[in-house]
């Protein structure tokens, strides 16, 4: 599930080797540093849509999510993946980091003004494409944001790059705390969708003010003079991985521009929840991915190649953890999940969602296939072809599935092509490890746990049956209680299977024993009362 990309992070590095543990620790204090700041960041994005469909009619959340559909759209496809080149020529090129990112910013404000350019020159185009008339009257507006929000979408990425995670994850959360506190105030005010553009505008004012003080606070050196031997040097890194991105925006978008095309406003929003991306699920796969490509190429760098397997079973490994029950807990409780955040006028979306959420376990191996491909660039060719070849059935399939089928159709090709990507990719990948048959043991941890949520999955599906048999329990304590049965069958079957090993067990012992401290604490204080202290 969707750009646009949660583990036990602590768990990455299950076993160190002199020399490289200092370097495990930073992998995963980043990594978890991005997984809170990203979750924190979730919580306030996700209020905004939650509540709008509370606000607007479902033809007015239609239009809602068009226009912000295409404001996505241009934050993946118009910065041409140039912002990852910080990645690669940062650790290669350490004195010329200013150059870097200068040239980064420069690509930035030149395709989002662009973009925002051929928005308010053709404002029939969005419309058109979308089946909606209402959006040309937005041209303007979109325009303006598409240039705020592209020109400045690259400060978490160099952030990271630069090795200022926890900054780079108090960016995410400010950036989208602001978004959401201007949405929804807009929503909660005026009530219209106009004002909840003029929000986004603001908020891309606020964004770009930031950026630029981020760039002159870090790189001082910067000069608006453009590096051109450098400049062409990061084209021809980015240009490959740009297409590939458009590539990968035609599996994770383009249905969306199907199904509306061929339906309208009202329909699109009911496939649009049906859709919904769990921003959790990004959250795990950008935090860890974006650590661990900045890992992956130093140890490419020094050719540490049995380094390499062993972070992609561990990446694989705890990704899997979180994935594997997401998913079959949301298999048994996704109707009253859909009716608990959307109300009962979406629950026709629950069939589009049931077969969208099988991404979710599709993405544990995403991370590490794009951080050896970009680790890896004489891999580029095989990676573009791969996603190039799949581009023919997923438009294919789209095109039949939105004329002669249901919403559903048009999700099943999705997620039909992403399996046969998923396998290309990781076969591919693999091989450029030198994963061989024995290795293939070292995944059996992520079996396990797939074994424990199937075991979990079921059982509460037996008990859900049960508490619907007697018609008296409302969606959201249904939800409540399915989950708590869930997570304890779940937890018993892990520990049952031996999956954690001696170290995260006592690292979970230490823990609870601390937090037993804490509370006998609080108790005894509050038992003393106010003059016991």
């Amino acid at each position: 599930m969707s750009p646009t990309k949660p583990q036990a992070v602590q768990s990455l590095p299950r076993a160190s080797s002199p020399g490289r543990a200092g370097g495990d620790v930073s992998l995963a204090t980043s990594a978890l540093w991005l997984v809170v700041g990203k979750t924190a960041a979730a919580m306030f994005s996700i209020a905004v849509p939650l509540l709008l469909v509370r606000l607007l009619t479902v033809r007015e959340f239609g239009v809602y999510k068009q226009l912000f559909l295409i404001l996505d759209t241009a934050l993946v496809i118009l910065p041409l993946g140039f912002s990852l080149s910080a990645f690669y020529f940062f650790p290669r090129e350490p004195a010329r980091k200013a150059q870097v990112v200068g040239n980064i910013l420069l690509i930035h404000v030149l395709v989002g003004a662009l973009g925002g350019v051929l928005v308010v020159g053709v404002p029939a185009l969005p419309a058109a494409i979308l089946n909606t008339p209402d959006l040309a009257a937005y041209a303007p507006i979109l325009g303006l944001a598409i240039l705020l929000w592209v020109g400045s979408s690259f400060i978490e990425f160099v952030a990271i790059a630069h090795g200022e995670a926890r900054l780079a994850a108090l960016i995410v959360l400010g950036i989208q705390l602001l978004r959401s506190a201007l949405l929804v105030a807009a929503a909660v005010v005026f009530g219209s969708l106009r004002t909840l553009a003029y929000a986004a505008v603001i908020c891309g004012f606020v964004q770009s003010a930031f950026v630029l003080g981020y760039v002159r606070s870090r790189f001082s050196d910067l000069r608006w003079r453009v590096d051109w031997h450098l400049m062409r040097a990061q084209l021809r890194y980015a240009l490959p991985l740009a297409y590939a991105g458009l590539l990968w925006w035609l599996q994770g978008f383009v249905h969306h521009y199907f199904v509306s095309n061929r339906f309208g406003a009202a329909v699109y929003a009911v496939y649009a929840v049906g859709s919904f991306q769990l921003p959790i699920v990004g959250i795990m796969q950008e935090s860890v991915g974006s650590v661990v490509i900045r890992r992956i190429n130093e140890l490419r760098r020094r050719n540490e190649t049995q380094e390499m397997i062993r972070l992609a079973t561990q990446t694989v490994r705890t990704l899997a953890a979180f994935a594997f029950p997401l998913y079959a807990l949301l298999l048994v409780t996704g109707r009253e999940f859909i009716t608990v955040l959307f109300t009962q006028r979406y629950s026709a979306s629950w069939p589009i969602f049931a077969v969208n959420l099988t991404l979710i376990p599709l993405s544990i191996s995403a991370p590490i296939c794009d951080a050896v491909f970009r680790a890896c660039p004489e891999e580029l060719p095989f990676f573009v072809k791969a996603r190039t070849a799949l581009a023919v059935p997923l438009l294919t399939g789209l095109w039949i599935a939105t004329a002669r089928f249901s919403l559903v159709g048009a999700v099943a090709v999705v997620v039909g092509v992403t399996l046969l990507e998923r396998l290309v990719l990781g076969v591919r990948a693999a091989h450029v490890l030198g994963l061989s048959w024995p290795d293939l043991g070292r995944f059996r941890d992520a079996a396990r746990l797939g074994g424990a949520a199937g075991v979990a999955g079921v059982s509460t599906h037996l008990v859900r049956g049960i508490l619907l048999a007697n018609g008296l329990m409302a969606p959201l304590a249904l939800l409540v209680l399915c989950s708590a049965v869930f997570t304890v069958l779940y937890l018993g079957t892990v520990l049952l299977l031996r999956v954690p090993t001696p170290e995260e067990r006592n690292a979970v012992h230490q823990w609870l024993t601390r937090l037993q401290q804490v509370v006998s604490w609080r108790s005894a204080v509050d038992a003393a009362g106010p003059g016991g202290v």
